[in-house]
Protein backbone atom coordinates (compact mmCIF):
# COMPACT_ATOMS: atom_id res chain seq x y z
CA UNK A 1 0.00 0.00 0.00
CA UNK A 2 1.88 3.46 -1.63
CA UNK A 3 0.80 6.24 1.31
CA UNK A 4 3.03 8.79 -0.22
CA UNK A 5 4.70 8.93 -2.96
CA UNK A 6 7.38 12.05 -2.61
CA UNK A 7 10.22 11.92 -3.14
CA UNK A 8 9.25 10.20 -5.91
CA UNK A 9 11.93 7.09 -6.67
CA UNK A 10 12.46 8.06 -10.45
CA UNK A 11 15.89 6.47 -10.61
CA UNK A 12 14.87 3.24 -8.69
CA UNK A 13 11.68 2.80 -10.84
CA UNK A 14 13.58 3.45 -14.33
CA UNK A 15 15.98 1.17 -13.49
CA UNK A 16 13.37 -1.90 -11.91
CA UNK A 17 11.37 -1.68 -15.28
CA UNK A 18 12.95 -0.75 -18.03
CA UNK A 19 13.55 -4.70 -18.79
CA UNK A 20 9.85 -5.02 -19.09
CA UNK A 21 7.85 -5.02 -22.22
CA UNK A 22 4.24 -3.73 -20.31
CA UNK A 23 3.44 -2.41 -17.15
CA UNK A 24 -0.10 -2.17 -15.47
CA UNK A 25 -0.27 1.07 -13.27
CA UNK A 26 -2.72 0.24 -10.41
CA UNK A 27 -4.55 3.54 -8.87
CA UNK A 28 -7.12 3.49 -6.10
CA UNK A 29 -8.35 6.96 -7.27
CA UNK A 30 -7.97 9.34 -10.41
CA UNK A 31 -7.23 13.09 -11.58
CA UNK A 32 -10.63 14.53 -12.47
CA UNK A 33 -9.42 16.43 -15.89
CA UNK A 34 -6.25 15.15 -16.50
CA UNK A 35 -5.24 13.61 -19.93
CA UNK A 36 -6.97 10.66 -20.66
CA UNK A 37 -8.43 10.78 -16.77
CA UNK A 38 -5.86 8.48 -15.78
CA UNK A 39 -5.13 7.93 -11.61
CA UNK A 40 -2.43 10.29 -10.05
CA UNK A 41 0.27 7.75 -9.78
CA UNK A 42 -0.09 6.68 -13.43
CA UNK A 43 1.24 9.92 -14.50
CA UNK A 44 4.25 10.13 -12.06
CA UNK A 45 5.35 6.97 -13.82
CA UNK A 46 4.83 7.52 -17.02
CA UNK A 47 6.92 10.44 -16.73
CA UNK A 48 9.54 8.41 -14.89
CA UNK A 49 9.90 5.81 -17.71
CA UNK A 50 9.29 8.44 -20.66
CA UNK A 51 12.89 9.17 -21.23
CA UNK A 52 13.67 5.08 -21.37
CA UNK A 53 14.77 4.33 -25.29
CA UNK A 54 12.94 1.23 -24.97
CA UNK A 55 10.14 1.92 -22.52
CA UNK A 56 7.52 -0.41 -21.85
CA UNK A 57 3.82 -0.53 -22.68
CA UNK A 58 2.12 1.38 -19.73
CA UNK A 59 -1.64 0.99 -18.89
CA UNK A 60 -3.62 2.26 -15.95
CA UNK A 61 -6.01 0.12 -14.36
CA UNK A 62 -8.39 1.92 -11.74
CA UNK A 63 -9.68 -0.38 -9.28
CA UNK A 64 -11.31 -0.08 -5.29
CA UNK A 65 -12.84 3.30 -5.55
CA UNK A 66 -14.96 4.64 -2.59
CA UNK A 67 -12.97 1.69 -0.27
CA UNK A 68 -14.55 -1.25 -2.41
CA UNK A 69 -12.59 -4.20 -2.24
CA UNK A 70 -10.29 -5.53 -5.07
CA UNK A 71 -11.09 -9.54 -5.60
CA UNK A 72 -9.00 -11.87 -6.51
CA UNK A 73 -10.97 -12.24 -9.97
CA UNK A 74 -10.08 -8.72 -10.16
CA UNK A 75 -7.12 -8.85 -9.84
CA UNK A 76 -6.74 -11.73 -12.23
CA UNK A 77 -8.34 -9.54 -15.17
CA UNK A 78 -5.61 -6.60 -14.09
CA UNK A 79 -3.03 -9.27 -14.87
CA UNK A 80 -4.83 -10.05 -18.33
CA UNK A 81 -4.95 -6.18 -19.22
CA UNK A 82 -1.48 -5.73 -18.83
CA UNK A 83 -0.45 -9.27 -20.56
CA UNK A 84 -2.83 -7.63 -23.48
CA UNK A 85 -0.90 -4.63 -23.38
CA UNK A 86 2.85 -5.78 -23.96
CA UNK A 87 1.30 -7.19 -27.02
CA UNK A 88 -1.23 -4.35 -28.35
CA UNK A 89 0.57 -1.10 -30.49
CA UNK A 90 -2.68 0.72 -29.61
CA UNK A 91 -4.65 -0.03 -26.81
CA UNK A 92 -8.12 0.05 -26.90
CA UNK A 93 -8.19 1.52 -23.22
CA UNK A 94 -5.54 3.01 -22.31
CA UNK A 95 -7.52 3.58 -18.35
CA UNK A 96 -9.30 0.61 -17.45
CA UNK A 97 -11.84 1.00 -14.66
CA UNK A 98 -12.73 -2.39 -12.93
CA UNK A 99 -15.24 -2.56 -9.68
CA UNK A 100 -17.35 0.55 -10.54
CA UNK A 101 -21.10 0.85 -11.56
CA UNK A 102 -21.78 2.44 -14.98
Amino acid sequence: SLRWFRPFPTIELRESLKRFKAVGVVDRDFAHGSPDDSGILMHEVRSALYPLKNRPAITNIITGLGGRDVSIDDCIRMYEIAQKSKSDDKLDNFVTWIGVRE
